[in-house]
């Protein structure tokens, strides 16, 4: 081979390409060592992983690094040789999942094409298993470490992709940390691990498929107990800042069984993720602490806890639509706080069940249980509020809208004369929601103005509170407010700007209101085709989240829009259905509201007689509740009957 290079090498320039040189055998690679003299015309390139060494003897040799392929040369690659894959998002998921590397790329690919992935539902590919020929080729070149630096190696694998040097030390706590150190350099050279820039503390696989097949490879029990002492760890080392570290103590306390440990820190990890609006993660959280509790043995701090989980979880259950899980969370609470014999804890459970009841369209169980609620609350005065706050609620839902009105009053005035942001039954500062309430029963009054004042205040308060949920209600409330006074390009922007922020945050317990309230305004303002989607969407969403509170006033707007868009017969349907429910949930203003516009519905078909009858009704109706607005509607209908009937 020598006398054949050196030949060539002396008639011309000459280029030889080994590639892959790390599987070549002993006796193939001694013969780079009877290449050419080194003045020859000969230039020798070959590719190896960084975790090989050539012994090379008499070359003068340089080392270049080649760096992961950019995404967009990756996205070129793919539609180059997989064309068959044209969903966007799955080829953007293979780029991530494959970070520059070619070879991934491929196997990746191949696998989703030959059906072994799916070619849709992208989360699913994200956690689905790496194809046998990377594990090969990752395991292998994990198997050539030396045993001590694959002990580490390992280990950090548990962290996760990123990981704090100090708490992988903290694991070898008994290892000097000079060779810990070394160590990590030997794996950093390999190329299976780098530092991070920007922190000497901060570590890093060099790509995310060797810390999973790293991961994959500890047997379960030793898995289990290297996150049990990671838990450990970063308790003794993070001890003066354990709730920043929440959401990591969950995630290895779970994986380590260590349950007492991890229905502390979900606790904290929910809360904080709440706080910030993040309903559906938290809620995720609170059921992991739930989970743990009852691993636990039934003491009484352990059944205090998982009751105060639930508690929490039916406050992140409720923004996120999830009311069927959050009435069955209210009555387990509520059982087990009898089981515990826990006064305060039972009263709350008794409260929070009295709001699910509501939300169900069940308002006179929800009455009961407000009012065995304050039953528990002569020593708790938030207890008092929270019950008080309940029944005004379910006062709304039947149409006893100024009972509502003096309860909701008579609260904002203690909140005013004691802490005027407290959280109290309520995910956000209580004294806005109480408002909310507040403005949807002063309007239906027809106490416009009022109403008007008080939607003003509230967005005030909102914006100082600064959480998304609030200012999403806060418009809400005021686009309700001006749609009742008649102002409906006004409420038209501001209930833009709520639906906005409920989509962004994934409020979805309120898209409902927002969206039929909005639907409704622009059936008023002659908008026939986007009022119909969004009447039509919140009714169907309703229907599937179970929060069956005043679902028959969506349907009786969706009337009154096809009514108004002369589409008489459905509005009938429509608006028929709207009635049996509304006397099925004990919604006098609802019924009364979805009588007019069958009444009108009715009218447009000539049934004269029979709409007047259920304007008749939805007069006495109206006159027992005080709704202001109806009443005048009803009696201008009526006098439109008799003119018509009698000439």
């Amino acid at each position: 081979m020598s006398a054949v290079l050196e030949a060539l090498t002396r008639r011309c320039p000459t280029l030889l390409l080994i590639e892959d040189l790390q599987w070549a055998d002993d006796e193939s690679r001694r013969l780079l060592d009877f290449l050419p003299a080194p003045d020859c015309q000969l230039l020798l390139v070959t590719t190896h992983r960084p975790d090989f060494a050539p012994a090379w003897t008499k070359l003068n040799w340089r080392v270049f690094a080649l760096q992961p392929l950019s995404p967009d040369t990756m996205e070129e690659l793919i539609r180059g040789a997989f064309p068959g894959i044209t969903s966007v998002t799955l080829r953007q998921a293979l780029i991530e999942r494959s970070a520059g590397n070619p070879f991934f790329l491929e196997e990746l690919a191949r696998d989703v094409l030959t059906g072994e992935m799916p070619l849709e539902g992208v989360e699913d590919y994200q956690r689905s298993a790496i194809p046998l020929t990377i594990q090969a080729v990752i395991a292998a070149r994990i198997d050539r470490l030396a045993t001590e630096d694959k002990r580490v190696l390992v280990a950090a694998s548990a962290l996760g992709s990123r990981f704090s040097f100090r708490t992988l030390r903290g694991i070898f706590s008994d290892r000097p940390g000079a060779i810990l150190h070394e160590q990590l350099g030997t794996l950093c050279e390999t190329g299976m691990l780098r530092l991070s820039r920007q922190s000497d503390d901060q570590v890093g696989f060099s790509h995310a498929l060797t810390q999973e097949v790293a991961y994959a490879g500890l047997p379960r029990a030793q898995r289990r107990d290297l996150h049990a002492q990671i838990v450990q760890t970063i308790k003794h080392i993070e001890a003066d800042r354990l709730s920043e570290h929440a959401e990591t103590l969950v995630y290895h306390a779970a994986r380590g069984e260590v349950w007492g440990e991890l229905a502390v820190a979900a606790g904290i990890a929910g809360r904080r993720a709440a706080s910030r609006s993040a309903y559906l993660e938290a809620a995720v959280f609170f059921r992991q602490g739930i989970e743990a509790c009852e691993q636990l043995p039934r003491s009484e701090d352990t059944l205090a806890r998982e009751i105060d989980l639930r508690f929490d979880l039916r406050s992140s259950l409720f923004p996120t639509s999830g009311i069927d899980r959050s009435l069955e969370n209210s009555t387990q609470a509520e059982r087990l706080a009898r089981q515990l014999g826990d006064k305060r804890r039972l009263g709350w459970a008794t409260a929070y069940l009295a709001k699910d009841l509501q939300l169900v369209g069940r308002p006179s169980a929800a009455l009961a249980a407000a009012d065995r609620a304050l039953e528990f609350s002569e020593d708790d005065p938030d207890l008092a509020i929270a019950a008080r706050y309940f029944a005004a609620q379910a006062a709304y839902s039947r149409g006893d809208y100024v009972r509502a009105v003096n309860t909701l009053l008579a609260l904002i005035s203690t909140l005013e004369a004691r802490d005027s942001m407290a959280w109290i039954g309520t995910p956000g500062p209580s004294i806005i929601f109480f408002r909310a309430w507040l403005i949807w029963s002063l309007a239906r009054l027809g106490e416009t103005l009022e109403a008007e004042t008080t939607a003003s205040d509230m967005r005030r308060l909102a914006d100082e509170a600064d959480l998304p949920l609030c200012q999403t209600i806060a418009h809400l409330s005021e686009g309700f407010a001006l749609a009742f006074a008649g102002r409906m390009p006004e409420a038209e922007a501001t209930l833009r700007v709520s639906l906005a922020l409920c989509r962004k945050w994934e409020l979805f317990a309120w898209s409902t209101n927002i969206a039929s309230c909005l639907g409704h305004v622009l059936s008023q303002l002659g908008q026939f085709d986007e009022a119909f989607e969004l009447l039509e969407q919140a009714a169907e969403r309703t229907r599937r989240s179970g929060i069956l509170v005043s679902h028959a006033n969506e349907l009786a707007w969706l009337a009154e829009a096809h009514c108004l868009a002369g589409h008489a017969d459905q509005a009938v349907a429509l608006a028929e259905e709207a009635v049996n429910l509304a006397c099925s949930h004990e919604e006098r203003g609802n019924e009364a509201l979805a009588r007019v516009v069958l009444a009108e519905a009715l009218a447009d078909l000539g049934s004269f007689v029979a709409g007047k009858a259920h304007c008749v009704t939805a007069l006495r109706l109206a006159r027992e509740i005080g709704m202001a607005p109806l009443i005048q509607r009803c009696r201008a209908n009526l006098e439109a009957f008799d003119q018509t009937v009698f000439g």
